[in-house]
């Protein structure tokens, strides 16, 4: 489940169907999609995926549906959209997507239904043979309004799920990582002066709001020492959202964040990564990359299944709460 904060307007079936994978970060391969909006602010509130191999536990549907009401509860969503993707025989599933629309629908008002089936797609809703062929319609070839704006905003849609999670994935220490961490943690404990943490948090923001250069070793273990202080953490939490809140480009902003911390992300010792991921997460979340979210506090969590930052962060992506309300609990600091 995937909450999200995208801007959206629906302008048809088909450009909405070409928007999904943009809106998920990843092509949905025998899925079922809920994609719920504000239309009213022209905003995705939540986007829901379950495999087609699983919709038939009513717990999984079940999730589903909760996580629209707190949308709904939350967010004030008053639109749905749902796509059945299948490889094959899709009618197949027509039984159970009938109860959980009719679930769905109580919830609130379902604005499009379709299923996807190779490079046709048609309505889940209407039985108008002239209308709605059983057949189907062409998929487009063209690029739709909503495909080019996610493009534009700096959203990309991997093959599948499994690439995105995949990619905060450690690698190999880097040496010379270990050894700055290993010398600023000798300097922090030798330090006489009280504004040790203070210029360390200085040095640490700007190298990593540079976009111009790359982290080098010491700025990583910077960045590294300020996310295990919990009151210097939640401070670079605080005043990145702020940064990305009041910039003219945030997806750009968070585009650059992202491959900034990477190489720091997978060459730290574990240990030290758990806390860096968690604050990426959440800088992620904010501007509706919910999948990517998940993936970099998915990956913290493997790390160490304790971590209550980490935790705090997945419950409450999961939970249907509006991203700009978890990043109040971190402002002003």
């Amino acid at each position: 489940m995937n909450a999200q904060n995208s801007i959206l307007k629906p302008k048809g079936p088909a450009s909405l169907l070409a928007a999904i994978p943009y809106l998920l970060g990843f092509m949905p391969l025998n899925s079922l999609v809920l994609v719920a909006f504000n239309s009213k602010n022209n905003r995705v509130v939540v986007a829901i995926r379950i495999d087609l191999a699983e919709i038939a536990q009513a717990q999984l549907v079940e999730n589903a549906m909760e996580a629209l009401r707190k949308a709904k509860e939350n967010s004030s969503i008053d639109g749905v959209l749902t796509a059945l993707y299948a490889e094959s025989n899709w009618p197949q599933y027509r039984p159970t997507i009938n109860e959980l629309l009719k679930a769905q629908n109580e919830i609130c008002e379902i604005s499009e239904a379709l299923w996807v089936e190779g490079d046709r797609y048609g309505s889940l809703l209407c039985e108008d043979g002239e209308c709605c062929p059983s057949e189907g319609f062409a998929l487009p070839r063209d690029t739709s309004l909503e495909k080019l704006q996610l493009i534009s905003q700096g959203k990309s849609a991997l093959a599948n799920k499994e690439e995105i999670e995949q990619y905060f994935i450690s690698k190999p220490e880097n040496p010379k990582l270990v050894k700055a961490i290993a010398k600023l943690e000798k300097s922090k404990n030798r330090a006489k002066n009280s504004n040790w943490n203070e210029n360390l948090y200085n040095r640490g923001y700007v190298n990593l709001l540079n976009q111009s250069e790359d982290l080098n070793e010491l700025a990583q273990a910077e960045i590294i020492l300020i996310s295990k202080e919990i009151s210097l953490r939640d401070k670079l939490i605080s005043e990145v959202l702020r940064e990305i809140q009041i910039s003219q480009e945030p997806l750009n902003l968070l585009h650059s964040l992202k491959t900034r911390l990477l190489p720091l992300i997978q060459n730290a010792p574990k240990a030290e990564a758990k806390a860096v991921l968690t604050i990426l997460g959440i800088w992620l979340w904010q501007l509706g990359e919910s999948v990517w979210a998940q993936a970099a506090v998915n990956q913290a969590l493997n790390i160490d299944a304790s971590y209550r930052l980490g935790l705090l962060t997945m419950s409450a992506i999961k939970s249907g709460l509006p991203p700009w309300k978890f990043a109040d609990c971190f402002g002003p600091i």
